[in-house]
């Protein structure tokens, strides 16, 4: 599901208190899609995801 890259955001533009996500809006994405495409389709797949702000 995500060998392609991550879902797109094509909804509506999302304004908190001191952020905008504007549609279509992914972020900075580091992918190794390589590493991927080497798991099996029933292998658990862990995803870090940090807020640096």
């Amino acid at each position: 599901m995500i060998a392609n890259g991550p879902p797109k955001h094509d909804d509506i533009d999302i304004i908190g208190d001191d952020y905008v996500m504007p549609n279509g809006w992914s972020g900075n994405l580091t992918m190794h899609s390589e590493k991927i495409a080497k798991c099996a389709p029933d292998q658990l797949l862990t995803i870090d995801a940090w807020d640096l702000d």
